[in-house]
C-alpha cells in the first residue's frame, strides 16, 4: 500500500466517523445536518477506490440511513442498503447489520 493510499485509508476511517457523530447529533436535535450525507458518500467513494469492500459496505449502509431516517425516503434508501449488503464479505457476521429495522423498513410504505 502506497503513502497515498494509507492516507486515504485513515482520511476515510475518519471522514465516517465524523458522519456518525452528526448522525448521533441528528438523533438528539432532530436537525439535518447535510454534512452528514456528504461525509457518508465521501467515505464510500474513498473506500472503493481503496478496494475495501468492508469500508464501503459500511458507507454505503450509512448513506442509506441519512436517506431513511433524516429525509424519511426509504425508496431512496433501499439501493444503498442493498448495495451494502451486496459488498459485505461473505459469512461476516456483521453482515446482519444491513439486515436492521432501519433497512429492512426501507422498502415498506
Amino acid at each position: 500500500m502506497t503513502d497515498d493510499a494509507r492516507l486515504d485509508a485513515v482520511e476515510a476511517d475518519l471522514i465516517l466517523a465524523r458522519g456518525r457523530i452528526r448522525h448521533a447529533e441528528f438523533l438528539v436535535q432532530r436537525q439535518e445536518d447535510t454534512r452528514e450525507l456528504a461525509e457518508f458518500e465521501r467515505a464510500a467513494e474513498l473506500y472503493a477506490d481503496l478496494g475495501d469492500e468492508r469500508g464501503e459496505a459500511e458507507a454505503l449502509f450509512w448513506v442509506g440511513i441519512v436517506h431513511q431516517v433524516v429525509r424519511g425516503d426509504g425508496a431512496t434508501a433501499l439501493p444503498f442498503f442493498e448495495r451494502s449488503y451486496a459488498r459485505w464479505p461473505a459469512g461476516s457476521a456483521t453482515a446482519s447489520r444491513c439486515r436492521t429495522p432501519y433497512a429492512t423498513s426501507a422498502s415498506s410504505p
